[in-house]
């Protein structure tokens, strides 16, 4: 990560670059999974989520830090249960 640039501070820059980060969907293989657990006063809790595969192309590079380090950390809702957790692959033209 020596040769990773600052995260993204600004939160406009950071909105701005979030709402079009859909635009940089390159494919998307998987999809929604339901899951369900039993908490221990009885009540349901849903833990649903993605399960598959996105592909992203594009200006990304600003996010990379946070994503690098959020593979390791697994911050989140629901992190305990498995939730957040994923992998970055570079495909060899990226690096």
């Amino acid at each position: 990560m020596a040769d990773a640039k600052p995260a993204v501070t600004d939160q406009e820059k950071m909105k701005t670059l979030l709402e079009n980060i859909s635009a940089y969907i390159e494919q998307v293989h998987g999809g929604w999974v339901e899951r369900k657990r039993k908490t221990r006063r009885g009540l349901q809790q849903d833990l649903g989520g993605f399960v598959g595969d996105i592909t992203y192309t594009g200006p990304i590079s600003e996010f990379m830090p946070l994503l690098m380090l959020g593979q390791y950390v697994h911050a989140g809702k629901n992190a305990v249960f498995g939730g957040g957790w994923y992998e970055i692959i570079r495909r060899n033209s990226d690096r």
